[in-house]
């Protein structure tokens, strides 16, 4: 008999965080396939002062660490 679970996932689709979440939640799922998941994904918005239009990426980063060797840091790792 399997597990049958349901699973809500809130992400901002374009924080490669959430993504990296999100593969490791695949992995995850295929390692146990006697678990029957039900995946649902839920927009959420990280920075809701971002205007519709968007931002520099570049900019944004250094307004908002304020050290690009950390932001350059944290990419690396991802």
């Amino acid at each position: 008999m399997s597990a049958s679970i349901s699973i809500d996932v809130f992400a901002d689709p374009v924080c490669p965080w959430c993504w990296i979440g999100k593969r490791r939640l695949e992995a995850a799922l295929a390692a146990r396939p006697d678990v029957d998941a039900t995946v649902r994904y839920l927009p959420y918005q990280l920075d809701p002062t971002i205007p519709p239009e968007g931002l520099d990426r570049s900019e944004y980063l250094e307004r908002k660490f304020e050290d690009m060797e950390r932001v350059r840091a944290m990419h690396e790792q991802l």
